[in-house]
């Protein structure tokens, strides 16, 4: 977001210790400013055309809710993971599973409720070829093919610090 100069006097003078620590941070993320790549990979993840915020959003990148994106129903599995609604009991809920948090993604491998991605790389595969459809259960309404490019697959996954980032 774009601030005033205004906004930072009156931090000055209310809490000239948060201003001193704003000074530092600004300072530094001009010394090491986000690459083009992860540029892109934050306008795709906050874009109508990725989606991601309907479920991926607020302060811990988490909705809090739960969603079926088709994970844990492979139409060749003979096992299928009822999700919450083996805890309510309620139709709609069959398939939905918690949203996780995004916070260090990198470093949670492996993802989905039970495991069955190995990379953030499978991850986005899994999200650009719309989920996994199921005869059982719909869907959510948010899935969606997204049919990205190559580079923009790329680009989401610089927006996720992973192991590989660390020096």
């Amino acid at each position: 977001e774009d601030y005033e100069e205004e906004d930072f006097e009156d931090l000055q003078e209310e809490d000239p210790e948060q201003y001193a620590e704003y000074l530092q941070l600004k300072e530094a993320a001009a010394a090491n400013p986000m690459s083009e790549s992860a540029l892109r990979g934050r306008e795709l993840f906050f874009s109508e055309k990725t989606n991601c915020t309907a479920c991926h959003v607020g302060a811990n990148l988490t909705d809090e809710k739960y969603h079926n994106t088709g994970i844990g129903m492979a139409e060749d599995s003979t096992v299928v993971d009822p999700g919450r609604y083996e805890a309510t009991g309620a139709d709609e809920d069959r398939g939905r599973f918690k949203t996780p948090t995004l916070l260090n993604v990198g470093l949670t491998a492996p993802y989905m409720h039970d495991g069955s991605l190995g990379t953030l790389e499978e991850v986005v595969e899994f999200y650009d070829r719309g989920g996994v459809e199921n005869p059982r259960w719909p869907l959510d309404p948010e899935m969606k093919k997204l049919n990205l490019s190559p580079r923009d697959k790329n680009c989401l996954l610089y927006t996720s610090p992973s192991p590989r980032d660390r020096g």
